[in-house]
């Protein structure tokens, strides 16, 4: 056990005794949180995009739920070509394996959305490559998983990619969602949210073991660029793809961005920048899956089992909770 590394050293197949126990607890947590996106109603949404939404609300949807299809393959293509090579703990690997395959379901997801509402795939697919804004935010993600700087590459994947671009981008699908437009795709964002909850509470104390390991972290000039560049990304991104809609609009998006990217500079030891307050203080309520539902409008769907997995109540945007 004291031979492991995250980092360092040989690869260990040794998954037990377990060296980072945190990481292994995790992986079982998950297990219990698993779902199907099959079992989530969408007889509804294919007339209430052609028939209800307005323009402006179609636009929302479409631009937002394009980055997302998007997204979702790009932080595939970063944990199992870099970052799970990278590590050498098999509890962290057991952990990223896990990862790597809820970020495979949230793909299908999305397709089932997309096969449910009559979206058109080519153009939904491809959205990334004619919209300029989206072109320069996945270009610049792309930049962080070519970098050679171990740890910036994480922080900008866990802080900032899944731990500000995510949950905002969720937050407009929910802004329709909760006005009762769009619901069985709120209901599938939900439980992808939830999966991401637990990913970012991973990736945080992923990175401190690291920093506790190296005995050393980026500077604050690093990261603080690295953080006001990225805003700077998902600031453009926003004004292109969030129309002004009934209770949401590109300007909240933006204060909620620097709102957890201030959160997350925290949970890494870093000062914030901003000192933001949330400017979307319904979401955590919306983000949380655990309601009742009409039985006559939906299946009671519960996907946790066993020892159900918990979300420190009230900060259900971080899950950074004590997985020893």
């Amino acid at each position: 056990m004291k031979e492991k590394f995250i980092l360092h050293g040989q690869e260990s197949y040794n998954l037990a005794p377990f060296k980072y126990q945190w990481a292994y607890n995790m992986a079982q947590h998950s297990l219990s949180n698993h779902w199907t996106p099959q079992e989530v109603p969408m007889g509804t949404d294919k007339g209430c995009y052609e028939l209800q939404l307005t323009n402006e609300e179609r636009q929302l949807f479409t631009h937002v739920f394009s980055s997302l299809t998007t997204a979702d393959l790009a932080i595939q293509e970063n944990l199992t070509t870099k970052v799970y090579e990278m590590v050498k703990a098999a509890e962290i690997r057991l952990y990223l394996s896990r990862q790597i395959a809820e970020e495979g379901l949230h793909s299908v997801s999305y397709q089932h959305v997309i096969e449910a509402i009559g979206l058109d795939q080519e153009e939904t697919y491809s959205m990334y490559r004619r919209v300029k804004e989206i072109s320069d935010w996945f270009s610049w993600a792309k930049k962080w998983s070519h970098s050679s700087d171990v740890t910036m590459s994480l922080i900008f994947y866990y802080a900032i990619f899944e731990g500000v671009f995510f949950p905002t981008a969720f937050a407009a699908i929910y802004s329709l969602h909760r006005r009762r437009l769009m619901t069985g795709t709120g209901q599938q964002i939900q439980y992808i949210h939830r999966d991401e909850t637990m990913h970012i509470g991973f990736g945080i104390r992923l990175i401190n073991e690291i920093f506790n390991e190296i005995g050393d972290r980026p500077s604050n000039q690093e990261v603080n660029d690295m953080f006001h560049q990225s805003m700077e990304y998902i600031d453009r991104w926003a004004e292109r793809c969030i129309p002004s809609v009934l209770g949401y609009n590109a300007d909240l998006h933006r204060l909620q961005s620097r709102y957890l990217a201030d959160r997350r500079l925290n949970a890494l030891g870093y000062e914030k920048i901003w000192g933001a307050s949330s400017a979307l203080p319904w979401l955590d309520e919306m983000a949380s899956i655990k309601k009742e539902k009409n039985f006559f409008e939906t299946r009671v769907t519960e996907y946790q089992t066993g020892g159900a997995l918990k979300f420190d109540e009230g900060d259900t945007m971080d899950a950074l909770v004590d997985w020893r």
